[in-house]
């Protein structure tokens, strides 16, 4: 909704029907199934976003070539994902919130998300660490609850992530600044641009409509 407000003309991919058919009965263009299901033109989007998917995937080096043959020449991929790389399961080992198997099946740092990139045919990636404390929290209660099982602060904690209010996340914003600015956020947003030769030389000199997955 956010893209067609901007004037892009977007469409979406969507595993569950019932999540599609709502964004299709607002008028939105959204696929039933996954990226590859979906059939999507080569050389087609400007941008594409993938907001906490790529940790959830079998094979996230076969989805990203496929964002890389549906991408026009230089187009931006966009994706967020847990940082492994980081402090927090360093010190909070099995009770460290991102620990969702079999939910998550995948998990990156910086580097390995270079490097998967650059095979998959992107570069000039920018790494982004984000002002986030929630996965701390979550972690927390994961803690707690094995030391106090009938917790309830530890169930509260667990569920925080979903439930922050306005003022929490207001008093726990210098620590997500401080965490960041030392590169050591919980998450991570991605930018990377698609390194491929453009489909029509010739018209890439001429404006055209911007698209995005």
């Amino acid at each position: 909704a956010k893209l067609a407000g901007a004037g892009w003309q977007a469409e979406g991919v969507e595993l569950v029907a019932s999540a599609a058919a709502e964004a299709q009965r607002q008028g939105y263009s959204v696929h039933i199934g996954t990226l590859k299901t979906a059939e999507l033109s080569a050389d087609t989007y400007d941008a594409a976003f993938a907001w906490m998917v790529i940790e959830h995937l079998r094979d996230p080096r076969s989805e990203l070539r496929e964002f890389h043959r549906i991408l026009k020449h230089e187009g931006q991929l966009a994706f967020s994902v847990p940082n492994v790389s980081c402090w927090e399961p360093v010190v909070f080992r099995s009770n460290w919130y991102v620990w969702e198997v079999p939910r998550h099946l995948q998990y990156f740092g910086p580097r390995s998300l270079r490097k998967l990139l650059a095979e998959s045919g992107f570069d000039d990636v920018q790494i982004v660490h984000q002002r986030n404390i929630l996965n701390v929290i979550g972690s927390l209660g994961i803690a707690l609850r094995r030391l106090r099982p009938k917790s309830r602060l530890a169930e509260r904690l667990i569920d925080c992530p979903n439930r922050l209010s306005m003022w929490w996340q207001l008093l726990l914003v210098p620590a997500a600044i401080f965490l960041a600015m030392i590169r050591q956020g919980g998450r991570l947003t991605v930018i990377a641009r698609c390194n491929k030769p453009p489909a029509n030389p010739l018209a890439q000199t001429e404006k055209q409509p911007s698209e995005s997955a």
